[in-house]
């Protein structure tokens, strides 16, 4: 009988254990000023193939695609990066899209998105004004006197924006939840039944023996 629960874990084990392929994107800052970069970052997991294109729109012109699969097929974690340079002020639209396969040929379509703002001009990419020698000296009695570069008042697109998450990971972890929880419940009915009939089974034999 132990044989038959032996059996039954060996061949519901896998299915249980097995874990989704899943995707997540990540930027090195939130924030840049114009001329400097961002990257981005998509880390897969427990992924043997995969096909994902990133496209940075706005305030960058950025994109890269690769497609790959592993030696040996079996799962992995993989990270694609993309340097992308604002090229303006405003906004980086980062979006991800394509598709990844596990090694229990389970595939599952990617779709994430995530913006970079861009404030104004770096004081690195700033020049300095020529210095005059030959400019005269103010006079004693000229009162004016310089005004202060008033500063400038912030940008609608300066304020920060709310980063898109895509809420498909949350489910994705819910689901698997709830399908390792039916797994289990499966194989103890599964045991139980067995019980069930062995013990008929014992029971006939002992009444048979005792007539």
């Amino acid at each position: 009988m132990k044989k038959y629960y032996v059996l039954l874990i060996i061949f519901l084990l896998p299915v249980i254990v097995l874990a989704s392929p899943n995707a997540t994107i990540k930027t090195s800052k939130d924030n840049i000023k114009k001329g400097e970069t961002v990257t981005v970052t998509v880390t897969l997991t427990d992924t043997a193939a995969w096909n994902i294109n990133i496209v940075g729109s706005g305030a960058s012109s950025c994109s890269k695609r690769e497609a790959d699969v592993t030696s040996d097929a079996s799962n992995t974690t993989k990270k694609i990066s993309l340097s992308c340079k604002a090229t303006s002020e405003g906004t980086i639209n980062i979006k991800v899209t394509g598709d990844i396969t596990s090694e229990s040929a389970e595939t599952k379509e990617i779709s994430l998105k995530k913006d970079v703002v861009v404030k104004g001009t770096s004081g690195t990419d700033t020049p300095k004004p020529p210095v005059d020698d030959k400019q005269d000296p103010p006079k004693e009695d000229d009162q004016t006197s310089p005004k202060e570069d008033d500063p400038t008042p912030p940008k609608d697109d300066d304020l920060p924006k709310d980063v898109i998450v895509d809420p498909s990971g949350d489910k994705e972890d819910n689901n698997t939840i709830v399908f390792i929880l039916l797994g289990i419940i499966i194989v103890l009915m599964i045991i139980i039944v067995i019980m069930i009939i062995n013990k008929k089974k014992n029971n006939n034999i002992n009444y048979n023996n005792y007539y």
